[in-house]
């Protein structure tokens, strides 16, 4: 296994633990995407997201953010006041851009604006698996230009 498919594992494996998944990364990005452009075939944008999965640009952010979530309980008093999403927001944001800043604007569309949808996908509004849809709309959104 390289280490693309080691990270995409990784990554797969602590969404599992968050009880997220693939799935609803994708039915939330062509859920959300779906309301403003043409969307390719469902077995086309799971390939996508595995691919997602094995970009170093994504992968090793998302790694971080994953490592982060795991150190948090023993922040000190000050980080630990400090919401969690907000340490790690710039790997989110790095994360959610792969596909340019299309996924940024997604990503704070989703997050802020999108909350019933979110609901109806995730079990939990994950900063991560938002990030991930969020990626993951930007090129469907490209993908109809």
């Amino acid at each position: 296994m390289n280490k693309q498919q080691t990270a995409a594992a990784l990554i797969e494996g602590y969404l599992h633990q968050q009880h997220i998944n693939p799935a609803a990364i994708v039915d939330l990005a062509r859920a959300y995407q779906g309301q403003y452009s043409q969307l390719p075939d469902y077995t086309t944008t799971q390939k996508w997201l595995t691919k997602l999965f094995q970009n170093p640009v994504v992968w090793q952010p998302a790694l971080f953010v994953i490592e982060m979530e795991h150190a948090a309980s023993n922040f000190p008093p000050v980080l630990a006041a400090v919401p969690k999403e907000e340490l790690w927001q710039p790997q989110l944001l790095q994360i959610a851009g792969v596909n340019g800043t299309i996924g940024i604007s997604n990503y704070f569309e989703i997050k802020l604006n999108q909350q019933a949808l979110i609901q109806l996908y995730l079990p939990t509004p994950h900063p991560l698996a938002m990030a991930l849809s969020a990626a993951l709309s930007g090129q469907l959104a490209q993908w109809d230009s």
